[in-house]
């Protein structure tokens, strides 16, 4: 497993696109998006810019298969949040293991002390994996209405260090996440932007 920047690409940018679209990514992904290119690219352009948003291309034997970001650094409660999505529908078989090479990252290289996720309650593959990590519950969230005119529930876990170091089934996996130097000192907290 090999992670890589997202280069501002207009190939890359197509690709998310293509996979943010389908159907078994939509269903359990907490953005929904519309089938309109422009803003899928504004959205793209903006997030690449973010000091606080960083994203990666999850390489699995040399092919681009999904998406990793971290977000959200709340220094005060010491915490990040991530996500991710397989977008090749034949890779999903590697879906639980992803996210262990960036909570590794996340703990040994950016210090923080939790990890925060979210995902659909409906979701229950998801559910399994985030525990069998080591997240607990920490709430349920009623959410906007879908398309169906049903509310959409929300759960939040929260992963911390202590947990996760135990965790020897899992904590082994790392691999090098590249930052920009100025996004490194950013969740770091480090004072000189």
């Amino acid at each position: 497993m090999k992670f890589k920047n997202i280069r501002l690409k207009e190939k890359n940018i197509k690709l998310l696109f293509k996979w943010r679209k389908q159907d078994f990514v939509q269903n359990n992904s907490l953005t929904k998006i519309s089938n309109n290119y422009s803003k899928h690219k504004k959205w793209f352009l903006e997030s690449i810019n973010k000091i606080d948003y960083h994203h990666w291309f999850v390489f699995y034997k040399h092919k681009k298969i999904g998406w990793i970001c971290i977000t959200e650094p709340n220094f005060k409660d010491n915490t990040l949040r991530w996500g991710y999505y397989i977008g090749e529908k034949k890779y999903m078989f590697v879906g639980g293991i992803v996210p262990c090479y960036l909570y590794n990252f996340i703990f040994k290289n950016l210090n923080f002390k939790n990890i925060l996720a979210e995902t659909l309650e409906h979701n229950k593959m998801v559910d399994e994996i985030l525990k069998l990590h080591g997240f607990r519950k920490t709430e349920t969230v009623k959410s906007q209405l879908t398309k169906k005119n049903k509310y959409t529930l929300r759960t939040n876990y929260k992963l911390s260090k202590n947990n996760w170091q135990k965790n020897n089934h899992f904590n082994i996996y790392e691999d090098v996440f590249f930052l920009p130097k100025k996004k490194v000192k950013y969740f770091k907290n480090e004072k000189e932007i």
